[in-house]
């Protein structure tokens, strides 16, 4: 957690992560700790502050000579930074990141999601992010 300058309240840094089909709950996500989790006791000494692709007061440019995870890379703290990182999945892992991204084994990573999760849980920072993955239940449509 770090403290913002000038501010007494330490910041927790929140990662959304997710692919596309799960935007529903992203967005309750968002709200959740924005919301209610910002203004209940035990969380009111702390700034909770969301870091997410699609953050609506924060758009990000997503430039054509780069992929859209190195555009999100460039312009958001890495999961691997934060002090939460929350992964919601579904029916999809998301889109796949191009050939030349590679995992350090040489294998391909399924999608944006997994590079983020996988960022998050070989994090090198002390203490490591808290990993949380969430799976909605539901039949996909």
């Amino acid at each position: 957690m770090a403290k913002p300058a000038g501010e007494s309240a330490p910041i927790v840094r929140i990662f959304l992560s997710s692919p596309s089909d799960v935007a529903e709950e992203r967005k309750i996500a968002r709200e959740l700790i924005e919301g209610e989790l910002q203004k209940h006791p035990s969380f009111r000494h702390l700034k909770l502050e969301v870091i997410a692709w699609d953050d609506p007061n924060a758009r990000i440019a997503m430039l054509a000579n780069l992929t859209p995870q190195e555009s999100v890379n460039n312009a958001r703290p890495r999961p691997s930074t934060c002090d939460i990182v929350v992964v919601i999945l579904w029916a999809r892992m998301g889109t796949p990141l191009p050939e030349t991204v590679r995992k350090p084994d040489g294998e391909r990573y399924l999608s944006g999601t997994e590079w983020e999760y996988l960022d998050a849980i070989n994090s090198t920072r002390k203490p490591k992010p808290d990993v949380l993955v969430y799976r909605r239940t539901e039949k996909p449509r």
